[in-house]
């Protein structure tokens, strides 16, 4: 069978992050008829390869190598988009913490209003807080996670919990944290 695409007569050499996609972005033209032009077998590119890239019919070529501008623009886009992509990163981080400092607010507030010789739930001296007897696990939650938030071994949960078999816990399961 005949090849329908036409060869605009463009060679692209192929940079690290490039796709077929990216190509047929580029260039205004499809994906399919850069592979049928290319006769590839596959989806991939390997990095200094030349495609060669179909005329996509509208008259003007695209230039292989952008003016100066428009390398600037489009290595600024790469930067920005790799900026915002850390913004994001952070950002989630910083909420992440904000729960974190949000569900332990609660608790400071509540302990303020009750009577100080109540010492249930109350932080210690040395900052550390108080472990409670039995912890609900939450969705999710595994009981390495229980482990680290209440500083306890996992041996010491399992011989606590002789019920947990191969340290698997179920969402809304009480788990003993220490003897009375």
């Amino acid at each position: 069978r005949t090849s329908d695409v036409k060869d605009s007569g463009i060679r692209h050499k192929v940079k690290p992050g490039e796709s077929i996609g990216s190509l047929a972005n580029k260039y205004d033209v499809k994906v399919s008829e850069i592979i049928e032009l290319n006769k590839l077998k596959r989806k991939e590119l390997w990095l200094d390869e030349t495609i060669k890239i179909p005329d996509n019919g509208k008259g003007k070529k695209v230039e292989e190598k952008p003016k100066s501008d428009d390398k600037a623009k489009a290595d600024n886009k790469g930067k920005n988009s790799k900026i915002v992509e850390a913004e994001k990163a952070v950002s989630k981080k910083e909420q992440k913490q904000e729960k974190a400092e949000n569900k332990k607010e609660p608790e400071k507030k509540s302990n303020d209003k009750k009577d100080t010789s109540s010492k249930g739930n109350e932080k210690k001296d040395d900052g550390k807080k108080e472990i409670p007897l039995y912890h609900t696990v939450k969705a999710d939650q595994t009981i390495y996670a229980i482990s680290r938030e209440y500083n306890v071994p996992v041996n010491r949960l399992l011989k606590l919990n002789p019920t947990l078999k191969n340290g698997k816990v179920v969402t809304g399961q009480k788990i003993k944290l220490k003897e009375k």
